[in-house]
């Protein structure tokens, strides 16, 4: 009895830690330069086509919807959509001068999405708002992506 016992609390204990490992989400792949510098073109503050409301995040899945946001004569980046999306939100730093570094998309069942913006800070710049729009493109997601976390975190100083 007390060996059954023993191992029912370990199942309990186990699976109870499992629903709190997060999952990072990588993108499908690494975009070629071409491909980035079309990216880099849709997801810029230039681009009066995307949403700019800070902390919510943009699921793309489509081409008619990539098209609907993508600065006219910009190519069309190739994404087979039955398999990927895209994904983007807005922020705004405190300084022009701010680095967008990376951001990663983490999941695990009891929290739901959280998409993480790594920023370096500069130190001694100019004051201005910056603006960024992290994307990446990730297999197809459930709809509860767009109730996920933003978190902006900053990393060590730039000068």
């Amino acid at each position: 009895m007390k060996t059954k016992l023993l191992i029912y609390c370990i199942i309990v204990l186990l699976s109870s830690c499992s629903n709190n490992v997060e999952e990072i989400i990588i993108p499908y792949k690494e975009l070629s330069d071409s491909e980035k510098d079309i990216f880099n073109i849709v997801f810029s503050s230039n681009n009066v086509k995307l949403n700019n409301e800070q902390t919510i995040i943009y699921k793309i899945s489509s081409n008619n919807e990539l098209r609907s946001i993508i600065p006219d004569n910009t190519e069309l980046p190739v994404i087979d959509f039955s398999q990927y999306c895209i994904i983007y939100t807005y922020i705004t730093t405190p300084s022009i001068s701010d680095k967008l570094i990376d951001n990663k998309l983490y999941y695990n069942k009891k929290e739901g999405y959280r998409f993480d913006v790594y920023i370096s800070k500069c130190a001694e710049c100019y004051y201005g708002i910056g603006q960024f729009y992290p994307y990446g493109i990730y297999r197809v997601l459930s709809p509860e992506l767009l109730e996920a976390n933003v978190n902006v975190k900053y990393l060590e100083s730039i000068k």
